[in-house]
């Protein structure tokens, strides 16, 4: 693709969108190599045990796919979470973490179906950087560092997660390497196998470990008003609520 640009939170986030152009990819790709990356380089921010929302304009309609999280119809009670107090400056928010406090990921599912519908360029090109920027180590920049400070509760509320965020009981800092093997496993799985196995779980044999990537907190806005359909994974699987013209999308919301 010509004349393409791409924006991000960090700047290896933009560099892989911007070598997914190069690879003769369009703008979906570029989103999706850059979102890839955005899991590890912006990891207190955005995982693949996340939710979003994507705006798709292709020749003169508008798309919209919801990649949007529900909250699952069964699972952990509610009490299978605590509360993390997150300080804003002169505001106070209260988060929750723990099992009952995950909800169903739309990222895995959403960024297929784009993909899938869209895309050029293979999955496993597009996720390769973001993959081995992972089992490398990526260096902390300092915005990122003051958002492991805020969030110092949440990511220390569990000895896994703490282990990949405050290693030394205190959050990451500018400078610091994070690394997270895992998480790339699980990417390069994800752009084989899809996103299946983070919502039917994983063959007999196989290693999956998608509690590296699963989020582990919500905050009291998440979008949990309700129970979700007996098919708790459709809002990543391609269904009309999924990707549709932006009409639909405002009029359905």
């Amino acid at each position: 693709m010509r004349g393409g640009a791409v924006a991000g939170g960090s700047p290896i986030t933009v560099e892989a969108g911007l070598h997914a152009l190069r690879l003769g990819g369009n703008a979906i790709d570029a989103a999706v190599a850059a979102q890839l990356m955005a899991c590890v380089a912006e990891p207190a921010l955005t995982g693949l045990g996340g939710s979003g929302i994507a705006t798709i304009r292709v020749g003169g309609e508008v798309l919209v796919c919801d990649l949007f999280s529900d909250f699952p119809r069964r699972g952990p009670p509610l009490k299978a979470m605590w509360e993390c107090p997150v300080h804003f400056g002169p505001t106070t928010q209260m988060f929750h973490s723990g099992p009952g406090a995950v909800a169903v990921p739309g990222v895995p599912g959403g960024l297929w179906a784009m993909h899938e519908r869209f895309g050029r360029v293979p999955m496993p090109l597009l996720a390769a950087p973001a993959a081995a920027a992972a089992r490398a180590g990526v260096t902390m920049l300092s915005t990122h560092a003051i958002v492991f400070r805020v969030l110092h509760k949440v990511l220390s509320s569990t000895p896994e997660i703490a282990a990949l965020f405050c290693p030394d009981g205190a959050p990451l800092i500018a400078g610091s390497l994070y690394k997270n093997a895992d998480l790339a496993n699980t990417l390069e799985r994800f752009a084989v196998e899809g996103p299946e196995p983070f919502y039917r779980g994983t063959s007999p044999g196989r290693s999956w470990r998608p509690s590296a990537t699963r989020a582990t907190s919500a905050s009291t806005t998440s979008r949990a008003g309700g129970p979700s359909s007996a098919r708790p994974w459709r809002c990543g699987i391609v269904t009309p609520r999924c990707i549709c013209p932006a009409r639909r999308a405002k009029e359905a919301s």
